[in-house]
């Protein structure tokens, strides 16, 4: 019974020790997921501390999708950030006995700074012929994007004329353009247009309407489709580091390994 209780404060100690360790813990990055290709969605594994290498290491999936990105969710690691697909496989010996297999799908490289939590959005991008993803990255952090704006993106080959609401302004070639939000006293959305000119006049080539709060911001892309421009449109939401996937998270998860002592006094249990 001493050897069972004494095993058992170990592990209880060892677990509350990481436990504070990560409540003090800064993360030194929270991400957000999207898959650029339509009808993408999987769900990826990833070690909250970069050490998905460690026997017992905590590891959390999250469900990605296309069409709006994934929660928040925190990282600890001082290295890239790995991301895993889980599959299982039936063991030979046994069909009802399966084995999880962690399969890399895409990484992501990032310095860390000490103290501070650097903001990223992931953008998940198909390659030809190969399983892993090829992973484009935006910061988002309130230096480059403020809450109540937007960043608009060019993937067109020619110079954009835009307009939302009152504010006007032109977007060359593979660069960007932020707009802040329309201050009209209502939630309703707010028309955004894209022109190109040609002959001297301008042809309407995309529309779309934004709907921004000073908790929200958001992305919008602008790419070339046949004759007209095709917007995909990122909404994202402030959320506090309670909230994040992950925030807190212990390094490993300890199992509670207990071994009985021969000698302990065996209590019968009672039968409700």
């Amino acid at each position: 019974m001493v050897i069972k209780q004494v095993l058992l404060s170990v592990t209880i100690l060892f677990s509350f020790q990481h436990s504070m360790v990560a409540q003090e813990a800064t993360p030194s990055a929270i991400f957000t997921a999207v898959f650029w290709d339509r009808f993408t969605s999987k769900n990826i594994t990833y070690a909250p501390w970069g050490n998905e290498n460690e026997v017992n290491a905590t590891k959390i999936s999250i469900q990605v999708g296309f069409s709006s990105p994934s929660q928040p969710f925190a990282y600890y690691g001082t290295d890239k950030v790995v991301f895993y697909e889980k599959k299982y496989q039936f063991q030979e010996q046994d069909i009802n006995q399966t084995q999880e297999l962690l399969t890399p799908i895409g990484e992501f490289d990032f310095e860390p700074e000490s103290g501070v939590t650097k903001n990223f959005l992931l953008i998940f991008l198909k390659q030809q012929n190969q399983a892993r993803f090829k992973i484009f990255a935006i910061s988002l952090s309130q230096q480059n994007l403020e809450y109540g704006t937007f960043d608009c993106y060019s993937q067109c080959k020619e110079s954009l004329y835009l307009i939302f609401g009152e504010q006007k302004q032109i977007l060359p070639p593979g660069k960007s353009a932020n707009f802040k939000r329309v201050e009209n006293g209502n939630t309703e959305a707010t028309q955004f247009k894209a022109f190109v000119k040609k002959d001297s006049k301008y042809q309407e080539v995309a529309t779309e309407y934004l709907a921004l709060s000073n908790e929200s911001r958001a992305i919008l892309f602008l790419s070339p489709y046949r004759n007209r421009i095709r917007t995909k449109r990122y909404y994202l939401n402030r959320v506090s580091l309670e909230a994040t996937i992950g925030s807190g998270s212990i390094p490993v998860i300890q199992k509670i390994m207990i071994k009985e002592d021969i000698n302990a006094t065996q209590i019968p249990v009672p039968d409700f």
